[in-house]
């Protein structure tokens, strides 16, 4: 347990900040000194569900048991469901939803990301009645209400310090706003709190170490990075996402100028914050904050442009868009090559490497429609992807069964797409990029199903390790555009590993369990759980 808070602390928690560092350390020595004496039953229940949480956290960043662990492969893979129901039933006990605590608020604020970036459907709809109860628990500390004045202070709590201090308002401000983003960011329903109906500053320019309990300080200044600065372009950007999916995906009537205006609203936070220019003496976790929030931003770029990319090819008036998706591409697939280079943790699971499988598709088409097919002397596109392409590799050794699968299908689509590009340069011949994404998908998938038979029709069990035959056959090209029908001669073998581990999965009270909502054979473009299959870039 030790150890897996140190590599929290250490590694992981410029991501989705929960905590305040100092306080939350001293709480620990206090529990592990009331564990020591006996006294654990003494624990408030809701602290046990932050520290579950916290655990959770670590271990899911983690794709193998690092140095000095005391814990192995299918100790760590078997971690993170375990620690995600005992935070649950801490819940529970602490009686969450009866009582209005600020723990139950930074709970939930813990449990958020890892609910969503299961990729499990089910697990979304556990969080989404969490997020709305504790909504209302933080309109009951009036922190819907509590401005912009440093000297205004939320209801009193056990978890916050007394008196007037920045402490106790840059906890709270802290913890509703990174509720407020669930709320923004959870697609299938409509807000429980409305943005326009918020009446709280965004959480002041502060580190942990700038927070004092005894005195009301200024925040640092706009031109000095902190923690908070990345944290704010984090919901910044939610609220944008939740503005296009309300006037662009659910607008059957939007205007394309409301897409370049959410594209330049999403640009503009780059500049604002300055996330692409490195400061001297940045830390590690300051540089993976940086790089993580461009990423993310640009990320979002794609998914505004992507549905115009293709058309903008013959159509001028949609070319920003399919200018915006390839800068945005090149940004995902450079910032990864650092964030790889630096070994920073795989903070979003398998939606990191479905993103840059994303990026690496719209990079790659933009190839696909280069007038010279010439490929002798590859672009600086060909090369980037060809380098951001160890990510995959990177994930094929994880410990996560989603993880390696999704890795191993991405590398899949990238031999794919280099070869149909080799071949459409021997043979002159050119073939529509969404067309070709199909046939990929469909050999790829083929292929995957074929491998996935091979373990039972031997007696091995079905999730043990499969070694993939050295070709993948495609459907047969359209015989007037087409290009070659093979595309793969080394398909990559997925790492072994033993068995027996558990297979990853948060087991859930209600009936929604998904285990059947993801195919480990089926090829998936990009995020598993939105509308990012290939018929973005068909039309």
């Amino acid at each position: 347990m030790d150890w897996l808070v140190t590599n929290y602390f250490n590694s992981l928690s410029w991501y989705w900040v929960a905590h305040h560092a100092p306080t939350f350390l001293a709480e620990y020595d206090a529990f592990r000194h009331l564990v020591a004496e006996g006294r654990q039953l003494e624990v408030d229940p809701l602290w046990l569900a932050v520290l579950f949480l916290t655990l959770a956290h670590s271990a899911n960043s983690l794709e193998y048991p690092g140095p000095n662990s005391d814990f192995s492969a299918d100790e760590l893979d078997a971690m993170i469901p375990r620690f995600f129901e005992a935070a649950r039933a801490a819940l529970d006990c602490g009686d969450a939803f009866g009582t209005p605590r600020i723990r139950t608020v930074q709970a939930i604020v813990l449990l958020g990301p890892l609910a969503l970036n299961s990729g499990d459907p089910g697990r979304v709809d556990v969080l989404t009645p969490y997020v709305a109860a504790t909504v209302r628990i933080c309109q009951h500390f009036g922190l819907d209400r509590l401005g912009s004045d440093s000297a205004t202070m939320p209801t009193s709590d056990p978890a916050l310090p007394s008196g007037k201090n920045t402490l106790r308002r840059e906890l709270a401000v802290r913890l509703f706003h990174g509720l407020l983003h669930l709320d923004q960011v959870i697609f299938r329903v409509r807000p429980v709190l409305p943005l326009h109906l918020v009446n709280c500053a965004f959480p002041g320019n502060f580190d942990d170490r700038d927070l004092r309990s005894d005195a009301i300080v200024p925040p640092q200044p706009d031109s000095i990075r902190t923690i908070a600065s990345y944290e704010v372009v984090r919901f910044k950007t939610g609220a944008i996402q939740r503005q296009y999916h309300e006037q662009v995906v659910l607008d059957p009537e939007y205007e394309y100028a409301t897409v370049l205006k959410h594209d330049s609203k999403l640009r503009s936070l780059i500049d604002e914050y300055d996330l692409e220019r490195p400061k001297a003496n940045e830390s590690i976790s300051m540089f993976w904050a940086r790089l993580f929030a461009l990423q993310n931003v640009q990320i979002r770029r794609i998914r505004v442009n992507r549905p115009f990319m293709s058309r903008g090819y013959r159509e001028q008036a949609l070319r920003k868009s399919t200018d915006a998706a390839l800068e945005a591409a090149r940004a995902v697939l450079e910032t990864q090559k650092e964030l790889d280079r630096t070994r920073a943790p795989l903070v979003k699971e398998s939606y990191q490497i479905n993103h840059i499988q994303v990026a690496v598709i719209v990079l790659f088409c933009g190839i696909w429609h280069q007038e010279d097919g010439n490929t002798n002397a590859p672009s600086a596109d060909y090369r980037l992807i060809s380098d951001a392409s160890m990510c995959f590799h990177r994930a094929l050794a994880s410990v996560r069964e989603r993880v390696r699968i999704v890795a191993r299908q991405s590398l899949l689509v990238v031999q794919c797409l280099f070869e149909a590009l080799h071949a459409r340069s021997a043979t002159g011949r050119r073939e529509h990029f969404g067309q070709l994404l199909k046939r990929v998908s469909v050999a790829i998938t083929e292929t995957e199903r074929r491998a996935a038979m091979q373990p039972a029709q031997n007696g091995a069990l079905p999730h043990a390790s499969v070694p993939y035959s050295g070709q993948v056959t495609l459907p047969a090209p359209d015989p007037i555009i087409g290009d070659g029908r093979s595309l793969v001669h080394d398909a990559p073998h997925p790492t072994a590993y033993n068995p027996n581990m558990a297979v990853p999965h948060f087991p859930s009270a209600a009936s929604t369990g998904s285990a059947t909502s993801f195919s480990p054979h089926e090829v998936q473009f990009g995020d598993l759980t939105s509308d990012w299959g290939i018929e973005w870039i068909v039309n």
